[in-house]
C-alpha cells in the first residue's frame, strides 16, 4: 500500500468513528422569569364627610344676594331699636335696616339689589306701595321648622298674649284679627319692605330659602334705597289681606292689619340680628 493510501485510510476510519459515537450536548433551559407584580390596591372612593349645615348655606340664607351673613354688620344703618313706652306709641325701630351707597367690591348702589328670603315659608302677607312699609312681603315660618340654634331664641322671649289696643295710636275698634289662628303652633314671621316693586307672590305661596323674593327700593316711608327686616313671632296661619296706617286713604281693614302686627302684642318683636347669628 502506498504511503498516500494509507494516510487517506486512516483518515477516513477516525471519521467514520467521531460519526457512530456523537457528543451528547444537554441544553440547559433557561431559568424561569419570574415577575414579581405588587398590587397596588386602587383606592376606594372617600366618604364624602357632610359637615353640619351652616347657617348660611343650609338653613337661613342672607337676605342680600351680594353680601354673605357675616358681611352683614358692616352694612346695618339703622339698628333694632323697640320703644320702651309702655302705651305702645308705635315707636322706636321695630326692625333692622341695611344700606350702603356703592358696594365695596363692583362699586354698584344698592338700588335694585336682589332680596332673598331668610328663611323657607309661605307668603303671609302682601302690600303694593301702601303706607309706611311701601312694598312689603312678609313670610311665615314654623317655629317646629326653624333650626335649633334659632328656636332656642324663643326660650328667652315672652310668649306673645293678645290683648286690647290700648295706644296713641290710630287703630280701628275692630279687635284682633285672629281668626283661623293656630295658636298651638307658633310661627316666626319675617317681614321685607321698601322694596323697589310690588312682591309677584300671592298669599300662601311656598318660598325656599335664598329664593329672590324682590328688589331693594325706597317705597313707603322711607328716604334712601334701603332693606328693612322685622321679625316677630305669633300664632301659626296668620295672614293678612295689606296692611297700612299713618295715610288718609288707609282702610279701616289695612289698619286693623297694622295695629294687630305692631302694638296689640299677638306678634312678639325679636331682633333679626339675632336669628341671623351676628347679634348675642
Amino acid at each position: 500500500m502506498s504511503k498516500d493510501r494509507l494516510i487517506f485510510t486512516l483518515v477516513l476510519v477516525v471519521f467514520l468513528a467521531g460519526c457512530t459515537q456523537p457528543a451528547l450536548i444537554t441544553a440547559t433551559p433557561p431559568a424561569p422569569i419570574v415577575v414579581s407584580i405588587t398590587k397596588t390596591p386602587i383606592p376606594s372612593t372617600p366618604t364624602l364627610k357632610i359637615e353640619a349645615a351652616t347657617l348660611d348655606s343650609a338653613q337661613i340664607c342672607s337676605p342680600l344676594s351680594d353680601f354673605k351673613l357675616p358681611e352683614l354688620g358692616a352694612i346695618v344703618s339703622n339698628p333694632f331699636a323697640p320703644s320702651t313706652v309702655p302705651d305702645a306709641r308705635d315707636g322706636g325701630h321695630h326692625g333692622v335696616d341695611f344700606a350702603y351707597y356703592t358696594h365695596p367690591e363692583t362699586g354698584k348702589a344698592m338700588l335694585g339689589t336682589s332680596i332673598q328670603a331668610v328663611l323657607p315659608g309661605k307668603v303671609a302677607a302682601v302690600t303694593n306701595n301702601r303706607p309706611p312699609y311701601g312694598n312689603m312681603i312678609l313670610i311665615e315660618t314654623p317655629l317646629e321648622d326653624l333650626p335649633e340654634n334659632v328656636k332656642v331664641l324663643f326660650t328667652s322671649y315672652p310668649e306673645p298674649t293678645p290683648s286690647a289696643v290700648e295706644t296713641h295710636l290710630s287703630c280701628p275698634p275692630t279687635g284682633i284679627l285672629s281668626t283661623g289662628w293656630d295658636t298651638a303652633h307658633p310661627s316666626l314671621y319675617t317681614l321685607y319692605a321698601h322694596m323697589q316693586s310690588p312682591a309677584e307672590y300671592p298669599v300662601g305661596e311656598v318660598i325656599g330659602c335664598g329664593q329672590v323674593i324682590g328688589a331693594v327700593g325706597t317705597s313707603g316711608s322711607s328716604v334712601n334705597p334701603h332693606l328693612h327686616l322685622e321679625m316677630r313671632y305669633g300664632a301659626g296661619g296668620a295672614s293678612f289681606a295689606s296692611l297700612a296706617h299713618y295715610s288718609a286713604d288707609a282702610t279701616a281693614g289695612e289698619m286693623a292689619a297694622y295695629c294687630t302686627w305692631r302694638v296689640s302684642g299677638a306678634f312678639q318683636l325679636i331682633d333679626p340680628l339675632k336669628v341671623l347669628g351676628l347679634s348675642d
